[in-house]
């Protein structure tokens, strides 16, 4: 199966989401049952072979802000990962949020689109872990 590719509008936001990702490893995409609209999220990353995959097409190469919404719980507080894009790459950490649903967004440093055209957006975890990540919502990147 061909990937989804996402076009982007020259100038503007990507947002990258659980419906035009790849999963590979243990990631998978899961039903929230909370009942938000926001029903589905992308979960069991414990690895640095867990990844989450977007093909994105860009039209702006530039430094793009990147903002990951998700939520996570106490236990979960501190564990790494990592947001790359061919040799560019930020790293964030995991932050609590109100609850097992609650997503939350929030600033993961930045990351250089050197060229236009087809490039791979994955995210997953710096090292391997006793517990899950977080529970991935959506992952927005903003030229700056």
């Amino acid at each position: 199966v061909d990937p989804i590719i996402i076009d982007q509008e020259a100038g503007q936001a990507v947002v990258l989401d659980y419906l035009t990702a790849s999963t590979s490893g243990r990631a998978i995409k899961r039903f929230n049952r909370k009942g938000e609209d926001e029903r589905f999220h992308i979960s069991k990353m414990q690895g640095p072979a867990d990844v989450i995959q977007w093909q994105v097409d860009f039209q702006s190469p530039g430094t793009y802000e990147v903002r990951i919404r998700y939520a996570a719980i106490p236990d979960w507080e501190g564990a790494s990962f990592i947001v790359d894009a061919g040799k560019s790459r930020t790293q964030g950490s995991v932050k609590s949020s109100e609850g097992w649903y609650e997503y939350k967004t929030e600033h993961a440093g930045t990351l250089d689109i050197k060229r236009k055209g087809v490039q791979s957006i994955r995210l997953y975890p710096e090292k391997s872990l006793d517990h899950y990540l977080m529970y991935f919502n959506s992952m927005e990147l903003v030229p700056k």
